[in-house]
């Protein structure tokens, strides 16, 4: 799997996990987390209301600026695979991501906040 697979691969599975993941509870800890810390304005910015329902949060989130300027050309298929891929909110706002870890075979392992 390329970089962009990957991506795509870790984005599906934070949306699909939700906020209410037993298995990777980090997602809800993360969307939680902002739902207290960030002002309402950067809500009202990003989703149109001061207040939104935590999977609205996870609609947002995206690659960090590593992952997304990364040129998949030079990525070698085995490193992309042995690095996590870091998501967060739009903007400058935190400096926790979701890193999402995934195995040689596509397979989810481990999804944890970090900073």
């Amino acid at each position: 799997m390329n970089r962009s697979e990957l991506i795509a691969v870790a984005r599906d599975a934070i949306r699909g996990c939700g906020v209410n993941s037993k298995l990777y509870p980090s997602i809800g800890l993360y969307v939680n987390h902002h739902l207290k810390e960030v002002p309402a304005e950067y809500w009202r910015e990003q989703l149109g209301q001061t207040n939104p329902d935590p999977q609205s949060v996870l609609s947002i989130l995206v690659p960090t600026a590593d992952d997304n300027d990364m040129d998949m050309d030079e990525v070698e298929d085995d490193e992309a695979e042995n690095s996590p891929i870091d998501f967060s909110l739009p903007g400058e706002i935190t400096n926790y991501v979701l890193a999402v870890y995934i195995d040689a075979g596509g397979n989810i392992d481990d999804i944890a906040m970090e900073s």
